[in-house]
């Protein structure tokens, strides 16, 4: 017997209630497994689904973004000209893309749905592209020198 059996069987004054006559469960009770459930896809939806006219706008707002950052930066614009520059590609280039998209739906573009369609995205791509062209340019020229 351990000590704290021995401790307790020696304190206790009840006949037959010692630590060796309580009764305990000899297994742990086993938790539930849960059955893992497989999501599956109907054949419906696996089939690719023709893209909607603003997702084509969302795309193209997304790679004009991209390149307007690019070349804004390339041809030498920097602060003011290129804030212009990005104003420019923001508000005016998506308007002949949508009526590209949709030539005969045209009463279904409204100027505040091509305009809201993919905001942050063009301006995060135009922000990023033309911050890291901008530090490439400007580190790879002959005057710099690495702090």
């Amino acid at each position: 017997m351990t000590k704290i059996k021995k401790k307790y069987t020696e304190e206790s004054d009840e006949t037959g209630q010692g630590a060796e006559d309580i009764e305990r469960p000899t297994e742990k009770k086993r938790r539930r497994k849960y059955k893992r459930l497989k999501f599956l896809i109907p054949e419906e939806d696996k089939d690719k689904k023709p893209k909607t006219n603003e997702e084509k706008l969302y795309m193209y707002k997304v790679f004009l973004g991209f390149a307007a950052g690019l070349v804004g930066r390339l041809i030498g614009l920097i602060g003011w000209g290129l804030f212009l520059w990005l104003m420019i590609f923001w508000w005016v280039a998506p308007f002949p893309l949508a009526m590209r998209l949709a030539p005969y739906e045209k009463d279904k573009w409204d100027w505040k749905m091509i305009l809201k369609t993919a905001v942050m995205a063009f301006f995060f791509l135009f922000m990023v592209t033309s911050t890291v062209v901008h530090t490439l340019i400007v580190t790879s020229g002959p005057n710099f020198v690495v702090p």
